[in-house]
């Protein structure tokens, strides 16, 4: 990643976290991109927030703030253009103070229709991840 990109991942994490109601935990995102015929990016987006409300842990959808909307679509497409089949998958696990990113040259899935890796990655998260979001709660 340039240090451009960086400067732009660490402003769309900053904006998360701003946006993320009190009591949040985790800010789950799946962007998927391809670029089409005209260099500008298709785009699928998911995204789930996992809160601690008082010692239970609920996932609710978290839509993209939207002061991020230019921001995502450029940052998503400046990333793509780098790949070699202008494909690319992005995991994104935004926490208080650390956050981990996965990018990954892939067709989207949710582009072409099919949720079911977006739900299993995304929408069962809490589900699939409970013990290490209970221990991070310190549960």
């Amino acid at each position: 990643m340039t240090p451009e990109q960086q400067r732009t991942l660490d402003e769309i994490i900053a904006v998360y976290r701003r946006a993320a109601p009190a009591g949040w935990l985790r800010i789950v995102c799946r962007w998927e991109c391809e670029l089409e015929d005209d260099g500008e990016p298709a785009r699928a987006m998911a995204h789930v927030l996992i809160v601690d409300d008082g010692g239970t842990l609920t996932q609710v959808q978290f839509p993209a703030p939207d002061e991020l909307t230019f921001v995502l679509s450029d940052f998503h497409a400046d990333l793509a253009r780098e790949t070699s089949s202008g494909q690319l998958s992005v995991d994104l696990l935004i926490d208080h103070d650390t956050h981990d990113l996965t990018l990954t040259e892939e067709s989207s899935k949710m582009l072409h229709g099919d949720w079911q890796d977006s739900r299993e990655r995304v929408h069962q998260y809490l589900d699939r991840h409970r013990d290490e979001l209970a221990a991070l709660a310190g549960q």
